[in-house]
C-alpha cells in the first residue's frame, strides 16, 4: 500500500487484509487469490486528482473488489481495472451506495462508466 510513512502504509495493508479476509468470512467473496473473479473496467470522469483516483480504487475494494487498480489517469478520467467474484450488478450496487457522487452512466459487457458529480 502506498502511504506517507512506513507506518502508514503498514496500516494501511492491514486495513486492506482486514477487509479482504471479512469479505471471505461473510461470504461476499470467495476464498483463494482471485478465485473466480471476473476483471472490470471502470471508467470514472470527472477526477481532478491522482489522489481521487486511488479513493475511488479504495471504495472499490470496500464495496468487495478482491483488487482495485488505477490503470490511467489522464484528461479528467481515471481508468481502473477491478476484479470481483461475484454478479457485476452487485458489485455496482454497493460502490454506488458507498459513492453517492457516482453514477452509473453506461454499462457494455466487462466496461462501465461511471460520472462523478
Amino acid at each position: 500500500e502506498i502511504g506517507y510513512t512506513s507506518d502508514e502504509a503498514a496500516q494501511k495493508a492491514a486495513e486492506s487484509a482486514a477487509r479482504l479476509v471479512s469479505a471471505v468470512l461473510l461470504g461476499q467473496t470467495p476464498a483463494g487469490p482471485g478465485a473466480g473473479a471476473v476483471k472490470y473496467t471502470l471508467t470514472v470522469s470527472p477526477v481532478r486528482f491522482f489522489a481521487e483516483a486511488h479513493g475511488l480504487a479504495e471504495s472499490c475494494r470496500d464495496a468487495g473488489a478482491s483488487e482495485a487498480v488505477v490503470l490511467r489517469f489522464s484528461g479528467g478520467k481515471a481508468e481502473l481495472e477491478i476484479s470481483y467474484g461475484g454478479p457485476f450488478r452487485q458489485f455496482l450496487s454497493l460502490l454506488l451506495q458507498k459513492r453517492s457522487d457516482l453514477s452509473e452512466e453506461t454499462v457494455e459487457g466487462n466496461s462501465v462508466q461511471l460520472s462523478k458529480n
